[in-house]
């Protein structure tokens, strides 16, 4: 059990964790820039693993991590065992092996008798880097009788306090270099991405995103951004020459155009693409999912297999291994036994960015006729868009990844919607 652990208000009514650690070995030296006007300063722990186990039981948070260190979804495998074999076989020398674990306090307490009070921001604070070394010298004190296990082995502590807020994020980012942070990542440390957290969050399925690296979730901050791209008329506009096939072809160029645009948005101007898009958001994934949900009531009729690459019906794989509910529509709160890719899927979804409008400069996107219409509208053009799909897909020599980056598919699904909506709308 933890010797101490709290929740307090402070600064900013910000929420705090105390943890209290024992090293052998304490060091602290001011920042030579920063500790005159922020008081910045470092302290360097030399500390018994075991110890460590008692006192903190692997409770330590990750805010300041851009990953998330699922137990389940290890980074890197290899690490891993790197890590639990130094420990249990490495013969004393674990603190020599290891760059050890960075840690961001706002406060930090020498007790004497070699106890130290280290003090984290609930929000921003915790192990900003050695997450999965920490977490696994934890994992393994937990699961083995301590008894066990080799004595003297330490691991390196160092805790950086009295860091700005505002710097956790890049400070973060810099010092996970050894395995690379996604950007999405880093931004949302740094709240850039709020604005599509504190819209996704008000819905019950908001909580199967996951916004950390290696968080478990459904879909990833990164899909959700990739998806919205899609339906970014601002830079996709209705002249359907230029289309989102960045967001299949590499959403790691989507996230970077992203973060550069948040960068250099000034709200006094014009505010981004996708904070524009927010009020629509929401029915952007229901629709998403409605047509991963419905799309096999269209595909039977024009393909003679079961499973033709880019989709699989009837709950098989194409060896014809029953693989039920393994496809879970989070939005429709539905698990389905088919599924559509993504290769297949864009193309479509991002035809529907025809139905929205923006007309002035800083008003919100909106849909140009109700949801219920758009829904109508897929439900009427599907055969027509999935059947263009198979089409590529069959020339392009049965070849998935195809699909998602020939702009023809894109444009005449596009098309399909457009001449769907002028019906509706009597143009």
């Amino acid at each position: 059990m933890k010797l101490s652990k709290q929740s307090q208000g402070g600064a900013k009514n910000m929420a705090k964790e105390t943890y209290r650690v024992y090293s052998r070995i304490v060091r602290k030296y001011n920042d030579p820039i920063y500790y005159e006007t922020l008081g910045i300063r470092y302290w360097n722990l030399l500390c018994d693993i075991k110890k460590l186990y008692r006192t903190t039981k692997g409770e330590i948070i990750y805010e300041a991590n851009p990953r998330e260190h699922e137990e389940n979804n290890p980074p890197n495998n290899s690490v891993v065992k790197a890590i639990k074999n130094e420990f249990l076989e490495g013969g004393n020398q674990f603190h020599l092996k290891n760059s050890g674990i960075t840690i961001i306090a706002t406060n930090v307490e020498d007790l004497g008798n070699d106890e130290i009070k280290i003090t984290v921001d609930k929000d921003k604070g915790g192990i900003t880097n050695g997450g999965t070394t920490y977490r696994q010298l934890m994992k393994v004190c937990k699961d083995n009788d301590l008894s066990s296990l080799p004595d003297h082995q330490y691991v390196k502590i160092m805790i950086m306090e009295k860091i700005p807020s505002d710097w956790i994020a890049d400070i973060s980012g810099s010092l996970n270099t050894h395995a690379k942070v996604n950007e999405s990542a880093i931004m949302n440390l740094d709240n850039k991405l709020d604005f599509i957290k504190n819209t996704l969050s008000k819905q019950d399925w908001g909580k199967h995103i996951a916004y950390k690296q290696h968080e478990p979730g459904e879909w990833t901050i990164d899909k959700v951004i990739a998806v919205m791209n899609l339906f970014d008329v601002i830079e996709y506009g209705p002249d359907t020459v230029t289309q989102p096939v960045q967001s299949y072809s590499s959403k790691t160029a989507v996230i970077k155009k992203l973060s550069e645009r948040l960068k250099k948005n000034d709200q006094e101007t014009r505010k981004e693409n996708f904070v524009l898009m927010t009020p629509i958001l929401n029915e952007i994934l229901i629709l998403h999912d409605i047509i991963r949900d419905e799309f096999s009531n269209y595909i039977k009729k024009f393909t003679k297999k079961a499973d033709k690459g880019y989709y699989v019906l009837n709950g098989k794989d194409s060896k014809g291994n029953k693989i039920s509910n393994k496809y879970f529509l989070p939005t429709l709160n539905k698990k389905v036994d088919y599924d559509l890719s993504e290769s297949a899927l864009y193309p479509i979804l991002a035809a529907f960015r025809v139905c929205i409008e923006h007309t002035n400069t800083n008003d919100y996107m909106q849909w140009r006729v109700s949801f219920n219409k758009v829904k109508e509208i897929w439900r009427s053009s599907a055969k027509k868009m999935l059947s263009e799909i198979h089409e590529v897909y069959e020339s392009s020599n049965y070849n998935v990844r195809a699909i998602g980056i020939t702009k023809d598919a894109w444009l005449s699904c596009y098309m399909i919607v457009d001449r769907e909506l002028r019906k509706i709308q009597n143009i």
